[in-house]
């Protein structure tokens, strides 16, 4: 084998090293993308139960404009209330709710509004994917935050 065939060999092993490279990276970063919003939608759902469980009376199972979540309604607590009425597996010891997404947990975002912060199942930057959402129940405004 000549020169000319070992360089070009040489060359063919880099440039397939290379596309194989950037291939991965676009991969994990459309994985990453993919997983950062399937968690904001499942807040924004999140979100617009809330709303609507605000606006509930307390006799039909509601919130009934409560103005602090921090407080409770008998023995429970508010925020409870709220999982409970959203569901998916909500956790009363730790105030989170799970999907194959990811898991949420549920704070008062002060008055008349409700923190969402979801925790991705894609680890990026040795952190999972991380973004919270608050939205005021009065308005109905929603803001978004990207952390990771």
């Amino acid at each position: 084998m000549g020169n000319q065939e070992i360089f070009l060999a040489v060359i063919s092993i880099v440039i397939i090293g290379i596309a194989i490279a950037v291939g991965l990276t676009m991969f994990t970063q459309n994985t990453v993308e993919h997983n950062r919003k399937s968690c904001i939608a499942d807040m924004n759902h999140f979100a617009a139960l809330a709303i609507g469980w605000w606006k509930t009376p307390l006799i039909s199972g509601g919130g009934n404009r409560v103005s602090n979540l921090n407080s409770s309604y008998g023995a429970t607590n508010y925020i409870d209330v709220l999982g409970n009425f959203i569901g998916n597996n909500y956790n009363e010891t730790s105030n989170k709710l799970s999907n194959g997404n990811g898991s949420y947990e549920i704070q008062s975002g002060g008055a008349n509004s409700v923190k969402f912060i979801g925790m991705g199942t894609v680890i990026i930057n040795d952190a999972p994917v991380q973004v919270t959402l608050t939205v005021d129940l009065y308005s109905a405004a929603i803001s978004i935050d990207i952390i990771n």
